[in-house]
């Protein structure tokens, strides 16, 4: 395709974030900017999430596990885990939570204010409740959950596949 045509596609698109020279340095979920979520795919190399979410709605896409790194915001405690296709391993602190709120419109190019900014890693549900304290709407859940969350609402947006990842729709 040419050129002006990618540049006329993605610039229509809300979820791509590009950098001062114009390359496109986030889209969806990922980036290569640090952001508060480390994400690194097996056998790739390291990016960060936008959100808690996005590991969760990736790598059922990617199929391939993923380490994942945050901090949680309050108490500063590191919180990782290895994100499968299937659920999470690994996870320290295993009482970790995770934060989120409701959009209540459909997203935009403010996603990340507008979402992303309130789905969050936290290593206990004390310093989580302690953050949802300050803010409204916001629901929280053990990590496990969370991934589910994440796992459905990917299942609803992706056509079903075949054991070798083709299209059967």
């Amino acid at each position: 395709m040419p050129e002006a045509v990618v540049l006329a596609t993605l610039n229509g698109w809300p979820g791509v974030f590009w950098d001062d020279e114009g390359r496109v340095v986030g889209f969806w979920g990922l980036a290569i900017p640090e952001m508060d979520h480390r994400f690194q795919a097996e056998g790739a190399k390291p990016m960060y999430a936008w959100c808690a979410l996005d590991p969760f709605l990736i790598v059922p896409v990617i199929r391939r596990p993923a380490r994942v790194e945050s901090k949680d915001p309050v108490t500063g405690e590191h919180i990782t885990m290895t994100v499968t296709p299937q659920g999470i391993t690994d996870l320290s602190p295993v009482t970790a939570v995770v934060s989120f709120i409701a959009p209540d419109r459909p997203f935009d190019f403010d996603v990340i204010e507008s979402f992303c900014h309130y789905v969050l890693n936290f290593a206990s549900r004390e310093s989580a409740e302690r953050w949802a304290a300050k803010r409204e709407g916001i629901i929280l859940l053990p990590a496990a959950e969370a991934f589910e969350v994440g796992l459905r609402a990917w299942s609803k947006w992706h056509a079903p596949t075949n054991t070798e990842g083709q299209a059967t729709a």
